[in-house]
């Protein structure tokens, strides 16, 4: 059996993906890297399948990692904004985290004279 899931980029745009046998999973965990969220799929024989929700990432920002109960995988869907996801489902530091990794950013970029 096939399960059908929604992942989000860093925009909140939908991007739907199809798990293929998905009686065989035995673990899911989400990465987000620059927004974007990287769904990893384990399969009982110790295969792994990844979903990206972006074709071409411009920046390679980690901002967080989360492992998923099965159980709970469907939520994934329901959770358009990345930081949020983190959150729901443990990560309760992602979005301080960004926040800082924003400014000392915004920072850099005015010490270059770029802003």
């Amino acid at each position: 059996m096939n399960k059908q899931l929604t992942i989000y980029d860093y925009s909140d745009t939908p991007v739907e993906i199809i798990i293929p046998n998905y009686e065989d999973v035995v673990a899911a965990s989400c990465e987000v890297i620059s927004g974007d969220e990287i769904l990893t799929i384990t399969y009982k024989d110790g295969s792994h399948k990844t979903y990206d929700s972006c074709d071409c990432r411009l920046h390679g920002y980690y901002d967080g990692e989360v492992d998923i109960p099965l159980e709970r995988l469907d939520e994934i869907s329901t959770i358009p904004h990345s930081y949020d996801m983190l959150e729901h489902f443990g990560d309760t530091d992602a979005k301080i985290r960004i926040g800082y990794e924003a400014f000392f950013d915004i920072l850099d970029l005015m010490k270059e004279g770029k802003i």
